[in-house]
């Protein structure tokens, strides 16, 4: 046997512990304790063995009109501890008269017991049933003496009589640490002179209750807080899910719930909600952090995405590679002949004979890898030929021998005298010999005369035309042409690579350098290059000319790079491409969530429609709104609603920008049947025909 003190107590030694299976009978004889009259004081017993344990709630196992009758119970026992708490207070004031160390113990039982009650309070029959209680003690006394002279006393049929009444009962409600009890005083003056002005006039008022009473707990400003963001929502039934589902697109980029939701009807409430003083600086400094990650994942992936860092890893590559390339160039023995006769057969081929475009370009490149010989060289080859010719040992007649001895004479001598190498080979041309020896010999020294360029041998000059073909042909090349200076360049690179290996290396290394400087200048120029606009963290801003680049990744990379041909799949790498689309996504998003829905010109009346319903669903309303009669009472009304909506509305801007947070109080809304008892719960007062609707506070659907 033990009384509730003693329940009370057994719960808190068990919540330590942890008895789970005890904790749920336990909850259950609290819950029949709690539909006991209202007789709890401390001297009686209760038929409840303790057994140990501590329920999660207590509400837990407990039905619907379980939680009604306990809601009922509780008004009951706050009455009796408030009418102790105040009476206490009263003899306190008297001098001589020290009850400190009581009221002390009596504000600890209330805090404790406010405390367990919180969970039975934040659900709508038990919040139901506590109304439903309190308004019986106002009228089971009038009923009881109905006939009687003192019927009046207690049943009064005016406003003023009504309103006192109620505010008697408030100020005998037990008052919290963090309380006041003339708060509580005004709140049962409003619902004892609403309860009059609903008899006066009950649909006007009944409906402007209903719909107009604050929330008090922080489950009720939860809910209210969930029922004004799906009132405006444009798909409510999926608000919750797609909240629940929001995806940071970019790392550090934290989607607002319009954005996350997509929902037309949260991003009006967004822009609405951005032209109040406290929700428009918190929104304003989310999009500052979202920009910033937007323009740290563009850094991060393109080496700074700066000018000046494109240009110092150019700097960079070039000393790295510069000893490298000298070295290379001071090498001999290139064969710059065959890069030659590569043209020559590559001009008298069937895809690009009578290509004039083709022509010029493969000619500079020939004349870039040969150099003339004059007359003197010319004829030089010639004597060569002929003193090699005579050394042989050939058969041939005396007469054949003494023509090769002149043709070396007629060479000689046109050395000595400047002759032209064109007759020397016309003056050897008139020569005879009778032996096939003798005649390959002749033309041997005439085809050493006739060249009149030969193919240069150092690496540097097949270097040096490999750049002129890439660096001023190629950028400016197309079709056909194109595909002739890449031939070309295969073609040096292979005789480079004959003389130096190394080559391959250095090519792969310059390469990847200075496609970093370009991925570099490519990243600046997506963050709007050197003038960007800059927003108040000094970023730069991306705005829709990032997603019209964007959009265009080849033309971006042309203008980044000033290569005519450049592309973005051959200078950018995957991850950067990747990079690119998740911030133009996260950024489409935003935008979305800022245009979408938004009226055509100026927005002004749109975003006063929508404060104009958060208003109503929140702030204080105007006594004018409501009938005459209960214009006294919405004073003290409006100072509750101003309180509350604005704890409701702290929660609204908080979930607003906290899609997780949203899902969360989302999810508590009721459930359908939920809502069918508390529609039948509401119409208690009507059917009495005693109490209005006014005196119900609205809860939550």
């Amino acid at each position: 046997m033990a009384n509730l003190q003693q329940i009370e107590q057994a719960l808190r030694a068990a919540d330590a512990a942890g008895n789970v299976e005890d904790a749920r009978r336990l909850a259950q004889a609290y819950a029949d304790a709690r539909r006991q009259q209202g007789d709890f004081s401390e001297g009686r017993p209760l038929e409840i063995d303790i057994i140990g344990g501590t329920p999660e709630s207590v509400t837990d196992g407990m039905s619907g009109f379980g939680r009604f009758a306990a809601g009922v119970g509780k008004s009951l026992v706050d009455t009796y501890q408030g009418a102790q708490q105040l009476g206490a207070a009263i003899q306190d004031a008297i001098p001589g008269v020290d009850l400190t160390e009581r009221r002390q113990e009596l504000q600890a039982d209330i805090d404790e017991r406010r405390r367990l009650d919180a969970p039975l309070m934040d659900t709508g029959a038990g919040l139901a049933g506590n109304i439903t209680g309190t308004a019986a003690q106002i009228l089971a006394p009038g009923g009881l003496l109905r006939g009687t002279a003192s019927a009046a006393a207690f049943l009064p049929r005016t406003f003023a009589g009504n309103a006192a009444q109620g505010g008697l009962l408030g100020a005998m409600q037990p008052v919290e640490s963090e309380g006041s009890r003339a708060a509580n005083a005004g709140l049962g003056l409003l619902f004892g002179g609403g309860g009059y002005a609903a008899a006066a006039v009950p649909g006007a008022i009944g409906r402007q209750a209903a719909r107009l009473s604050p929330a008090f707990s922080r489950g009720q400003q939860e809910r209210a807080a969930a029922d004004l963001i799906s009132g405006f929502a444009s798909n409510p039934s999926t608000l919750s899910a797609n909240a629940a589902n929001a995806q940071q697109i970019v790392p550090g980029s934290l989607p607002t719930l319009a954005e996350a939701t997509g929902d037309i009807g949260i991003s009006g409430l967004e822009r609405t909600l951005a032209n109040m003083p406290e929700f428009g600086p918190r929104l304003t400094a989310r999009r500052l952090a979202n920009n910033a990650a937007r323009v740290d994942a563009i850094r991060g992936g393109f080496h700074g995405a700066d000018s000046s860092a494109a240009k110092l890893i150019r700097q960079q590559t070039q000393q790295a590679e510069g000893p490298v390339i000298r070295d290379i160039k001071k090498l001999e023995g290139a064969q710059g002949i065959k890069v030659t006769r590569w043209v020559d057969r590559t001009l008298n081929s069937p895809k690009f004979r009578g290509n004039p475009t083709v022509e010029a370009s493969l000619g500079r490149v020939r004349q870039l890898v040969t150099q003339p010989i004059d007359d003197a060289g010319r004829l030089s080859s010639g004597w060569e030929v002929a003193n090699l010719a005579l050394a042989r040992e050939a058969r041939m007649s005396p007469q054949d021998q003494r023509m090769l001895l002149e043709a070396r004479r007629l060479v000689r001598s046109g050395q000595i005298n400047g002759a032209s190498a064109d007759d020397v080979i016309k003056e050897v041309g008139r020569l005879k010999p009778t032996s096939l020896t003798a005649q390959s010999m002749l033309k041997d020294v005439q085809r050493a005369i006739k060249p009149i360029e030969r193919g240069k041998q150092d690496v540097a000059s097949l270097y040096n035309a490999r750049k002129h073909v890439t660096q001023t042909l190629m950028p400016r090349a197309s079709g056909e042409e194109m595909i002739a200076l890449r031939g070309a360049v295969r073609k040096l690179d292979e005789q480079i690579l004959e003389v130096a290996p190394s080559f391959k290396n250095y090519l792969s290394d310059y390469a990847d350098g200075m496609r970093k400087a370009d991925q570099a200048s490519v990243g600046h120029r997506l963050l709007g290059g050197s003038n960007a606009a800059r927003d108040a963290n000094d970023n730069p801003v991306l705005n829709a000319n990032f997603l019209r680049m964007s959009g265009d990744m080849d033309r971006t990379v042309r203008g980044a790079t000033g290569f005519g041909r450049g592309t973005a799949s051959k200078t950018l790498t995957k991850d950067q491409l990747d990079t690119i689309n998740s911030v133009r996504r996260d950024l489409e998003r935003q935008t979305r969530a800022m245009n979408d829905g938004r009226a055509i010109g100026s927005n002004t009346v749109q975003n006063a429609i929508g404060g104009n319903r958060v208003q109503d669903a929140v702030g204080p309303v105007g006594a004018a709104m409501v009938e005459p009669v209960s214009g006294v009472a919405m004073l003290a009304f409006n100072q509750l609603r101003k309180s509350y909506g604005n704890r409701t509305m702290e929660i609204v801007q908080e979930v607003m920008l906290d899609p997780a947070r949203a899902a969360e109080i989302m999810s508590r809304l009721p459930s359908r049947e939920q809502r069918a008892v508390m529609g039948a719960i509401r119409q208690i007062p009507k059917i009495t025909g005693t109490i209005g609707r006014s005196a119900v506070p609205a809860f939550s659907e």
